[in-house]
Parts: structure tokens; sequence; C-alpha cells
């Protein structure tokens, strides 16, 4: 095989490399023979042909490359003198003439006006440009010293649009000099239970001093009845079987309840599915103690709610308050040391707050459109009130209501206060005619909530009953004296089972809100 000379065009290269006489003439053995083509004079000839309109296409396109590059370049190079320019306070519009006036061009006619032109630019020559880093150089543009944003003044587009370009500057070096010590970011974390009171000293803030919809809102009787049941059955399953397990059942159905074949369990398993016609299911179990001394609070699930049900020790839900520090108080909360409530529920209530609101949030991420609710009988609900204050403080967003019965007084005036001023609790309390543990402790105490009394008579002579409840707005009923008698959680039950099976009318307004009113000029007030 012939060598090609270094001197070669590529051309003729790629020409010579294509050609038969560039092959090998003996074909090696070993290999198979192919068949070859030859070239003749005419088929080189179109190769350079090709080659050379290739070339030529290529220099087209490098001088279009150059001429886009050239015009780029000037056009930063004009941007870039039209902001020093309006920076030093250079006009770039030329100077307009008016109408009337007459051209110097025209003075002394046309040849001579344009020798003349040529002649004054001669004794004024134009400034030969710089590049803009010479200009930065030679001179230093001074950024605004005010404090305040700059004001853009009225002006033609063309000034307008430059004074913008200067503002720039000015704009940055504010923003600057912004203090930002003051400003907090809010913290997206759900706070602990225990972190949820802020703000200064002990004053109550609210931005109105109307209670909002949510909190006036009074519950049906299907929904006060269900809970009840609820209560009446956390709190004597284990007369059935004392060492039966509750958390055994969580995550039951229905249809697993009906199936449950221990002899023991089969009457707690009926008293649950009676309680109520939705599908409730067990979702989470605490307790502390043993026997007599177990404290306890089962969250069930029903109908777009989560519902939490207190029950103290069988003495304190016998007698309403607990044995030690009965009247001490104590404060809620290290931030708030005078909102004050009674020490001795809020003691029993801390031994069950950390698990019962951790499993409180994990169904709340699983279920975000279901409410929560909170309720117990005579010392449990007492423990319900302070749990339902302190979840609704945790977690602003959530709608918290609370259904309590034969409550007590669970703390003082400040604290009475602070849950009404919440626009996301609402509580009600329930008392079944003269009630003597809703009157404990006897000693100051104050009753927080809305107030549903059921009459005495509904127990024995519910026939002749026309009034059957009877609510009060935020406020309790002011009975001359309390009776000594103490109705079990079971009499609750059964009156509102009366009320429901003779079909009588349940409350819809609060006393003193109902009727037509005074009627004064044609409007309608109503007195409370």
């Amino acid at each position: 095989m012939s060598q090609l000379s270094p001197t070669m065009s590529p051309r003729i290269q790629m020409a010579m490399t294509t050609s038969p006489m560039a092959a090998s003439p003996m074909a090696s053995p070993t290999q198979k023979h192919r068949v070859t083509h030859s070239f003749d004079a005419v088929d080189l000839m179109g190769i350079n042909e090709a080659a050379i309109e290739q070339e030529r296409v290529h220099q087209i396109v490098m001088e279009q490359e150059r001429i886009r590059q050239q015009h780029n370049q000037k056009m930063r190079n004009q941007s870039v003198d039209v902001q020093l320019n309006n920076a030093n306070g250079v006009s770039t519009k030329p100077p307009t003439q008016p109408r009337n006036s007459k051209s110097p061009l025209r003075k002394g006619g046309r040849m001579s006006g344009i020798f003349k032109g040529r002649k004054e630019k001669d004794k004024n020559p134009v400034p030969t440009r710089t590049s803009s880093s010479m200009m930065e150089k030679t001179k230093k543009i001074p950024a605004p010293t005010s404090k305040s944003l700059p004001t853009t003044p009225r002006s033609s587009g063309a000034q307008s649009k430059a004074q913008r370009l200067s503002m720039y500057p000015g704009i940055a070096s504010d923003l600057m000099d912004l203090k930002l010590d003051n400003l907090e970011l809010p913290n997206l974390a759900k706070p602990s239970p225990t972190s949820f009171l802020t703000g200064k000293e002990d004053e109550v803030v609210r931005t109105s001093g109307e209670a909002a919809p949510f909190q006036m809102e009074i519950p049906g009787l299907p929904e006060t009845l269900v809970v009840a049941r609820l209560n009446l059955f956390v709190g004597t399953y284990r007369l059935s079987d004392q060492n039966f397990d509750l958390s055994e059942w969580v995550g039951y159905s229905p249809m697993d309840l009906r199936s449950v074949q221990i002899p023991q369990h089969i009457p707690i398993a009926q008293a649950l599915l009676d309680c109520g016609e939705t599908n409730i299911v067990i979702r989470g179990v605490v307790s502390k103690g043993l026997d007599e001394d177990r404290l306890e609070c089962v969250i069930l699930e029903g109908q777009r709610q989560f519902l939490v049900v207190f029950t103290g020790t069988q003495e304190q839900q016998a007698k309403g308050v607990s044995k030690n520090n009965k009247k001490k108080v104590a404060p809620m909360d290290a931030a708030r040391k005078k909102v004050e409530v009674y020490e001795g529920y809020l003691e029993e209530y801390m031994k069950l707050e950390n698990e019962c609101f951790a499993i409180l949030d994990k169904l709340t991420d699983e279920e975000p459109f279901c409410d929560v609710a909170f309720s117990g009988y005579s010392f449990g609900g007492a423990m319900a009130t302070l749990g339902a204050f302190r979840y609704a403080n945790a977690r602003p967003t959530s709608r918290v209501s609370c259904l309590t019965m034969a409550s007590p007084k669970a703390g003082l005036t400040m604290f009475q206060s602070l849950v009404k001023s919440m626009p996301n609790l609402k509580v009600i309390r329930i008392e079944l005619g003269q009630d003597g543990k809703c009157h404990l402790p006897t000693v100051g105490g104050c009753h927080v909530g809305h107030t549903l009394v059921l009459n005495g008579s509904l127990g024995s002579k519910a026939e002749k009953v026309t009034q059957p409840v009877l609510a009060y707005n935020f406020d309790a009923p002011k009975h001359k004296k309390f009776g000594t008698k103490h109705p079990s959680l079971q009499a609750y039950v059964t009156a509102l089972e009366e009320i429901s099976r003779l079909k009588l009318k349940w409350v819809k307004d609060f006393v003193g809100t109902s009727g037509k009113g005074v009627v004064v000029n044609n409007e309608s007030r109503l007195v409370v």
C-alpha cells in the first residue's frame, strides 16, 4: 500500500483512500473474496466537487456566526452606555426644535448648510467612546443614602425606564438595613401538650367578645344519648370480668364483637354494641393503677369523631372529688401561674395525658377530617374538661368538644375565661335535677361552658314533664339549694332514654334567646 504524502490536501487524501489504487492488489488467502468497485476520473471529479461545496457551506456558516456575535456585542455596548449616561444625568434623547422655528440647515441654501454643519463638527469634536470598565474606573456612581425607598418621578417612557434601573442599588441597600431582630417565624411542628400557652403574663387575648358559631352549637339528643351510654360502658365493663383487658379489642369491628365466644366477655361485647346505631370501634386504652384504684381513658371512633372517655377510681367516681388535696388549687402551666385549677383533678389527669395525646395525634393524622371529643362522668368529667382544654390549646386547628355529666368545678375564674375565649373548644355540661356533685368543691371554683339541665322527674314521672331540658348560655343554673342525693350515671342514661322514648321536645335555644322577643321600631330584639 502506497504512503500518502503529508503535503496533500484533505480532499485528495480522502479520494486516494477511497480509490481502488489504495487497496492491496493481493488479498490474503484467509480472507474471503469480496467484490470491489472501480472508480474512474468522473467519479473523482464528483468527490472533489462535493468536498468543495461542503467547505463553502462551512465558510458561510462561520461568517453568519461572526456577524451575529458582532451585533450582540454592539447591542451590549449601547445598553451599558445608556445606563451610564442616565446615571451621569446625560440625556440620550436628541434635542427637539419647536415646530415654528426654522432649521439652521435651510439658512443660506442646502449645500451651504451641509458644509456649515461639517465645520461645526470639526470645531466641537465628539469625545471618543470608552468601554464600560474604563468608565467605572474613572467615575464611581454613588449609591443613594436615603433610608426610604426612592420614588419614581413622572417622566417620559425612556427616562422612566432609566430611572427604574438607577433605583435598584438604593432598594438593595435599604433591604440590607432592615432590622429583623423582633420577627419570629411560626413553628409548623405540633407543640407538646405542656407547651401550649403562649404570650405574656396572664391575660386572655381574643379578637372578639362574641362566641364562635362552633361554640354555640347544642348537641342533639341522639349524639348525647350515645355519649352517655359509652360512659356507662367504660365505667361498668369490668363488673363482668375484673381481669379483662379492654386493649385486646382495639380495632375490633362490630362483626368481630358479635363473634366473641368467651362467656364472661359476651355481655361486655353486647353492651358496646348496644351503645348506638353507628359502628363504634375501640382505638386505644390508657390505664394506670389496678382494681379499685384504676384510672382509665378509652379512645373510641364513631361517625367522623374520636371520643375520649375518662373515668376515675371507684371512690373518686362516687364522691366526685379526690381523697387528698380536694380543695387545693395549682397553676395549669408554668407560663400561666394565675390560671388555677384544682390540684386533685390535675394530678390524676396528668398521669394519662401523654399516652392519650400520642394516640389521638396518630389517629388524626390518619383521619384529618374527624373531630375530637372528650367526655366523662363525675370525677372523670373534671378530667375530661382539663383534657379538652389542653388538647384544644395544643392543637388550635382541631375542633374539640367536651360533653360531661355531673361534672364538678374544675378551676377558678381565670380558667373559666380562658375556656370561653377559645373558638375551637365547645364545652357542654349535663346536670340531672339538683345533683350535689355539680356543686363540688363547695369553696370557690367556677363551671365552664354551657349547661344542660335535665328535669329531675324524668326517671319516675316522665309523662307529666312538659319541659324536659333547659340550656344555659355559658352559665350554670342558680339553684336555691343543691340536692343531697347524687344521681348515678345509670340515672342520667335513663333520663335521656325517656326523652327519646316519649319523643319529648329537645332543647334548641338557650334560656332567654327563644320566643318573639321585644319589638322596638319594627326591630325585634331578644332579651337575655
